[in-house]
């Protein structure tokens, strides 16, 4: 990513903390840039006061304990609980890599081949919105879990955003947790997502 785009995707993409928390929590639907948007179970925003700073070669962030697991890798990064059934992820990549003519085509790239959930079926879906200069859009979701949180096998609920810019780049925003406890986990996984930076 060049140090221009590294610039426009900060300024756009990673909004202040301040102005995200300081908006309501209610429907935590994971990727609007209000906070807000859709349809979901209403959250609470968590006390983030004690909250545990990290910091590591690609990624900055703040977890509610020091026990949550943190995956930082050069194109994405995964924050877990600790015991597995709750996490959040960001994950980039220089478009044309991956050729994606619109936002639908990202989205549906993910549900289809994102290996580590099945029997996917979309509870809500936002229109396509402008945003950071490219076109988002918001799906949440249940599923079938088959890798990325402990024990294969479990229904999920999730939220999933996907940002195309084209020609230039694509992100891509996951918050999962085991269903009967999603709608615990809703505000803490919101925070999670609003308070990790990709440096």
């Amino acid at each position: 990513m060049s140090r221009a785009l590294r610039s426009r995707f900060r300024r756009y993409v990673l909004l202040p903390v301040a102005l995200v928390l300081s908006v309501s929590l209610s429907g935590c639907f994971s990727g609007s840039p209000n906070g807000g948007g859709g349809a979901g179970a209403a959250c609470a925003a968590p006390d983030i006061t004690n909250w545990v700073h990290f910091a590591r070669a690609n990624s900055t962030g703040y977890v509610p304990t020091a026990a949550w697991n943190i995956v930082d890798a050069a194109n994405s990064t995964t924050l877990s609980s600790p015991v597995g059934d709750a996490a959040v992820g960001i994950a980039f990549a220089a478009d044309p890599f991956f050729f994606f003519n619109s936002v639908d085509e990202v989205a549906n790239y993910f549900f289809s081949t994102g290996g580590s959930i099945t029997n996917v079926s979309i509870v809500s879906a936002s229109a396509p919105y402008s945003f950071a200069g490219g076109t988002q859009r918001d799906f949440e979701f249940d599923a079938v879990n088959q890798s990325e949180l402990a024990g294969p096998g479990t229904p999920v609920h999730g939220w999933f955003t996907a940002l195309l810019v084209p020609g230039q780049y694509f992100l891509t925003w996951l918050e999962i947790a085991h269903r009967n406890v999603a709608g615990a986990y809703c505000g803490t996984l919101f925070a999670l997502r609003t308070l990790l930076k990709r440096l």
